[in-house]
């Protein structure tokens, strides 16, 4: 079906329509009656005014309309303009009509006093579907601008021991079964002095208590962590997130140390004692046995070095007021023998010192670049 242009502006140079012209005012009386076959046959004024007046509807019969029926009405109305000299006309002279296109394409008879414009009613079309799904999306708006479900923060926790840590992951369950269809997520900071033991406690989160409470995978399935960067003292923000609701982020996300000056890589309580299987040992997992600290991370601290030839292990043993450096000296051995055989690491890459008393006996594991210098000791001169 052809189109309508959009905007036609027509302009007459001279010698406006007038109302009532002298040369129409005496009409025959077939003329007078557009429905008699006395009409002028020749006048396109007429034709006109039999085309669009014999269309109206005569009863209420005639109302509705086929969609055949509608499609010539508008091609009628919006594909045709005809320019008849018979009824523009003023004295012997016809006026001079001159139209601008402004949108829309010309058809066929542009030097005639008929012209059909073509390809405007596809464009029309494009317009109304495009209103149309305009209006559909304004209904939707009140419902898609309903405030969404947001992460609730449910805890908060630095370094604890691990009663502590066993009662606060059993609230994160009992979370868990209230909200089926929530999940959990924890934003993990860890120690920036101890990567060895942040990656301890996410695998004690993550497998060890779960193995030990007998915990079905569809409930660990629906815990996720999110390591964010690390920090001087280690921080545990726990969130539920019900579903449709963004996944909180941490302030600052992980990154990998390069190892470029020394790092101290992790410590922890470190003297000679009995372990479960009765042998002599300087670690204790003292949190995996109900109490506050993990061994050291030797396994990690072995990949270190291992995949990066560049550096080295340097190890600084403390003991408790009252033990001497003797003890200390021994547990260094026993700690560098225990990496070269246990973890294959050559001993030429390793060095252990003793550096005096604290509170508490312990041992930090360096790693230090080639070329670098050795990080001093920091004892503690008496009890606080």
């Amino acid at each position: 079906m052809n189109d309508c242009p959009t905007k036609i502006a027509k302009t007459v140079e001279h010698n406006p329509i007038p109302r009532r012209a002298s040369t129409l005012s005496k009409k025959t009386a077939g003329q007078r009656d557009m429905r008699t076959p006395g009409r002028a046959k020749h006048s396109k004024y007429n034709y006109l005014q039999d085309t669009f007046l014999s269309r109206r509807p005569r009863d209420k019969r005639d109302t509705k309309k086929t969609p055949g029926q509608r499609d010539k009405g508008l091609n009628l109305l919006c594909a045709i303009i005809c320019l008849s000299r018979d009824h523009v006309r003023t004295g012997t002279s016809p006026a001079r009509l001159a139209y601008v296109w402004n949108s829309g394409t010309l058809g066929h008879g542009t030097k005639t006093a008929c012209i059909k414009i073509a390809k405007t009613v596809e464009q029309t079309s494009k317009i109304l579907v495009l209103l149309l799904i305009l209006f559909c999306f304004s209904l939707m708006t009140p419902t898609s601008a309903q405030e969404r479900p947001k992460a609730l923060q449910i805890d908060e926790f630095g370094k604890i021991c691990s009663e502590d840590m066993e009662a606060r992951l059993d609230n994160l369950l009992n979370q868990l079964n209230a909200n089926p269809s929530a999940k959990v997520v924890i934003l993990f900071y860890g120690d920036r002095n101890a990567e060895g033991r942040n990656v301890k406690y996410i695998q004690y989160i993550t497998k060890v208590y779960p193995r030990f409470r007998q915990i079905p995978s569809y409930f660990t399935d629906r815990v996720k962590i999110i390591r964010g960067e690390n920090l001087p003292e280690m921080n545990f923000e726990v969130w539920l997130v019900p579903p449709g609701s963004d996944e909180p982020k941490p302030t600052g996300l992980f990154a990998q140390d390069d190892y470029k000056k020394p790092t101290l890589f992790d410590h922890s309580w470190a003297d000679f004692n009995k372990n479960w299987s009765r042998k002599s040992d300087i670690y204790s997992d003292g949190f995996y046995d109900l109490g506050c600290g993990f061994s050291p991370n030797r396994g990690l601290f072995a990949k270190a070095l291992k995949e990066n030839k560049s550096l080295s292990g340097f190890l600084i043993v403390y003991t408790a007021f009252g033990k001497d450096s003797k003890r200390g000296r021994r547990i260094a051995n026993y700690a560098v023998s225990d990496l070269a055989n246990n973890f294959k690491i050559p001993s030429s890459r390793l060095r252990a010192i003793y550096g005096g008393n604290r509170e508490e006996p312990e041992i930090e594991f360096w790693l230090v670049p080639r070329g670098d210098l050795e990080p001093k000791p920091t004892p503690r001169n008496s009890k606080n």
